[in-house]
């Protein structure tokens, strides 16, 4: 299980900084569930292999539907990494607890379909 750990991130309280390897990692185990707040114009254009595309105009709407509140969240905004911050103060307000964030996206971690 992932450990929250209140002071990671300075901008969102309890939200933990992962790096590309450690998020890409946990979600291929389906340990967390790897969310890309981008558009979807954005997502198809290339994103993260096991993510799932929820942008932040639709996370506080329907992420209780598609996701599970019991289980860890990474936040994927790609190269908008203010995305992250917003996405993850949504999460937390609509109930998840244990949200993390990584990084933009370097181009190794692409998925281009």
């Amino acid at each position: 299980a992932l450990v929250t750990r209140s002071g990671d991130d300075q901008t969102v309280p309890d939200v933990r900084t992962l790096n590309e390897t450690e998020a890409t990692r946990l979600a291929a185990a389906g340990v967390a569930q790897l969310v890309d707040t981008r558009s979807r114009a954005a997502y198809r254009g290339g994103h993260r292999p096991n993510s799932v595309n929820i942008p932040i105009v639709e996370l506080a709407t329907i992420a209780s539907l598609e996701l599970d509140t019991e289980r860890p969240v990474v936040i994927d905004c790609g190269r908008e990494s203010h995305l992250c911050e917003i996405g993850a103060r949504v999460l937390k307000g609509v109930g998840f607890s244990d949200v993390h964030i990584i990084g933009p996206v370097s181009p190794a971690t692409i998925d281009r379909r």
